[in-house]
Parts: structure tokens; sequence; C-alpha cells
């Protein structure tokens, strides 16, 4: 439009008002367009930055959203699962139950029709022990066959979830799950200095590798500090420590071998009064300083530790007649599983 004025205004050769006003817009024009060029220009170089910091902060927010989406999908699968798991087991605990008086009544009325037959009351005697002797050993099989296949499937599960966590926040680690057990039911706080740790459980993929021991140490609760600590506390989480830290007890000298960071979390059981069975822990070794573990995951851990909790009071409660011989399930699973004396 402006080359057209110009054309035209030079094709008449009007030296008149009109055309210096015409001139004078063009100018203005033409250093307005400049000026918002340059402005344009400047504000780009100075806000390009930013721009991009933009462009980053929204790619790193949709990755947030996506991982949460992952986590929150991984935990309701895993918690499914665990109270699945739990609740099968629960019902046939109590079929174990029933299954075992029913055999134990069957032996009654055949030691009832044995000495109606005036068979020798000592060979009836003998017999009826060794029956309900043979009856015991079979249930305590079916209980511990049970408990190892109900910690094997949650432990392992409860090592997958957490690595998939961990995945989440770009942190690839391979873990380790424990089940540290008391040999009897901690009641009381001042009662631990007498009561023994032991290691119960680890996850499947830890205890193929057979590197760390199971049932083979016994350890002592006020010369560790997670077991320690625990006694009060829902959780510990420590990250990247070794034998020299401060505040920090370990009594497994070369635990720096298997693990540098670990949570640590009671399994107990607040219904009534409060039981501690044992611990739920969760480690790793780290290489680069990296603090792999946070309140989140041990929240993970202390969930699953309270459902264990309920597991082991349920279990101590159903099995109570059935094992007599021992003064609890904790007893019976410290003396079957416990390698040295």
């Amino acid at each position: 439009m402006m080359g057209f004025i110009l054309s035209y205004i030079g094709i008449t050769k009007q030296d008149t008002l009109e055309w210096w006003i015409v001139i004078s817009i063009v100018i203005f024009n033409s250093i307005l367009l400049i000026s918002v060029g340059i402005i344009q220009m400047i504000l780009y170089f100075k806000y390009k930055n930013n721009l991009n910091q933009l462009r980053c902060d929204r790619d790193n927010i949709e990755k947030i959203q996506k991982n949460c989406k992952a986590k929150c999908k991984g935990l309701i699968i895993y918690y499914k699962y665990i109270n699945g798991t739990l609740n099968k087991f629960l019902p046939r605990l109590y079929a174990f139950n029933d299954e075992y008086f029913a055999e134990i009544d069957d032996i009654r009325e055949y030691v009832e029709l044995m000495k109606n037959s005036k068979v020798d009351e000592e060979k009836i005697e003998n017999k009826k022990n060794k029956m309900i002797a043979n009856t015991k050993q079979k249930h305590y099989d079916r209980i511990i066959d049970e408990y190892r296949r109900v910690l094997s499937n949650i432990t392992t599960h409860l090592k997958n979830e957490i690595e998939s966590y961990l995945n989440c926040e770009d942190k690839a680690y391979n873990v380790a799950i424990t089940i540290k057990l008391l040999n009897k039911p901690l009641r009381q706080r001042e009662d631990y200095f007498d009561t023994i740790v032991f290691t119960a459980f680890r996850d499947s993929m830890t205890y193929m590798e057979g590197k760390r021991e199971i049932g083979e140490k016994k350890y002592s609760i006020y010369l560790n500090s997670d077991f320690l600590q625990c006694l009060e506390k829902e959780m510990y989480v420590c990250n990247c420590v070794n034998k020299n830290s401060e505040n920090y007890m370990n009594e497994n000298a070369d635990f720096t071998k298997h693990y540098n960071s670990s949570v640590t979390v009671p399994i107990l059981c607040q219904e009534g009064s409060k039981k501690i069975f044992g611990y739920l822990a969760c480690d790793t070794l780290v290489y680069n300083n990296d603090k792999v573990f946070d309140r989140e995951i041990a929240n993970i851990l202390y969930s699953t530790a309270l459902l264990l909790g309920t597991y082991f009071d349920n279990i101590s409660y159903a099995m109570e007649y059935i094992l007599q011989d021992y003064d609890d399930f904790l007893d019976f699973i410290y003396k079957k599983s416990f390698k040295v004396n």
C-alpha cells in the first residue's frame, strides 16, 4: 500500500501538503515497525531461557504425573494382593484347627473301642500317644508350609513393589526384603534385654542367591539401632551408613558387604495391649551417596508390617491348642527354623 502511494505521488509530482503528510506517515510507520521488531528480538533473547525452562517444567510435570499414576497403580495392586493373601490364609488356618480336633476326636473314639476290646491298657496308651504325636507333627508341618508360602509371596511382591517405586524415581536398585522375628512377643519395653532376634525369612531372590544368613545368628535388640529405635517409632530410615557412622549400631560386623542403606519397621499388633513380633526390613547397597529410602517407602513397609502383625496375632491365637508343646507361635517358629542353638 505504501509503495502504491509513493508511486502515485511520484507520478503526479505534486508538491503539496498531502505529499508531506504521506511521507511523514510512511517514515513514522517504518520507524515504528523497526522499533517493534527490535523490541521483539530483545524480548525473545531475554526470555528465551525462560521459555526453554517452561518447556522443561512442563515435561517434568508430565513425567511426575505419569510416575504418580504408575506408583498408585502399583500400590493398589500390591495391597490388593497381600490383603487377598491374608484373607485366604485365615480360613485355611481355622480349617487346620477343625481338622486337628476332628482327628483328635477320632483317636479318642478309637481308644475307647480298643478299651472295650480288652486290649492291654499300656499298649492302648502307647498307641494313643503315637497317633497324637503323628497328628501334631502333620499339623506342625502344615503350619510351617503355610507360613513359608504366605511370607514368600508377601516378601517377593514387596520387593517388586519397592523396586518399581524406585524406578519411578529414576533410582534403579535391587533391594532385599527381610523378616526378623523375636523368640517371644515383646509386650514391655524393658523386656528387650533377654529377647532374641533372628532372621526368619528373606525374599525368594535373596534366598536363592544364598549369600545372606537365615536362622544362623542370634541378634540383640539393644546392639542394633534399627531394632532399638523401632521399639518406640513406626520406622527407622538410614541412608549411606558404615561401620564408623555416628549414632548407628549394627551387630553384624559384615553388614556393609550387603547393604549400607535400609528401612526397618516393627511388626506389631496393637489390638488390646501392644505386642511386637519382629521387624520388617528393606535394604540395598548404594555406591554414590544417593539417598535411596524415604518416608514414603517406609510407609509402604509399615502398612505391610501392620498386616503381618495381624497375621501373627491370629495364627498365635488359632494355633494355641495345637502348639501346646511350645510357648507360642514365635517360640514354635524359632525352634523350628533356627539352625544353631
